[in-house]
C-alpha cells in the first residue's frame, strides 16, 4: 500500500480534531489534575462534596460536587437522572419509565425530572 505524505499542517488539523478540548476534561484528584476523555466516563455518583467518576479505566474520587460537574460536562453528552446521578448518553443500553440500564448492566431509577432531561437530549424514533 502506498504510504500517503503528511504535512506538518495536516498533523495539526488531525491533532486538533483527535484531541479538541471538547472532547476531555481535566479534574482536580487529589493534589493533581487528571484528564478523562468524555467517551470513557460511564457515570457520576455524588459522594458527599465530592463525586466519584466511573470511568472506563476506574473510578476517582474529584474535588467537584455534582452541581460543578455538569456544569462542566457538554449537556448534550450528559443528563442528571436523579438527585446524585449524572449519566454519559452514549452508555445507556435501554429504559422505560421507572428506570434505566447501562451497558455495563448497572441500573440506575429515574429522580423527578430525570427521565424528562434525558429525553429531551436523545434521539428517539
Amino acid at each position: 500500500m502506498k504510504k500517503i505524505p503528511l504535512h506538518k499542517d495536516d498533523i495539526q488539523l488531525i491533532r486538533q480534531t483527535i484531541f479538541s478540548a471538547t472532547q476531555y476534561i481535566f479534574i482536580p484528584v487529589e493534589r493533581s489534575f487528571l484528564r478523562l476523555f468524555l467517551c470513557d466516563i460511564i457515570w457520576i455518583e455524588a459522594a458527599g462534596s465530592y463525586v466519584k467518576f466511573h470511568t472506563f479505566h476506574g473510578i476517582y474520587l474529584s474535588l467537584f460536587n455534582l452541581k460543578e460537574a455538569m456544569n462542566r460536562l457538554p449537556a448534550d453528552k450528559f443528563s442528571r437522572i436523579n438527585q446524585s446521578v449524572i449519566i454519559n448518553i452514549i452508555w445507556i443500553d435501554w429504559f422505560d419509565k421507572d428506570q434505566m440500564i447501562l451497558a455495563n448492566g448497572l441500573p440506575f431509577g429515574f429522580g423527578k425530572d430525570g427521565k424528562k432531561d434525558l429525553i429531551q437530549k436523545i434521539y428517539i424514533l
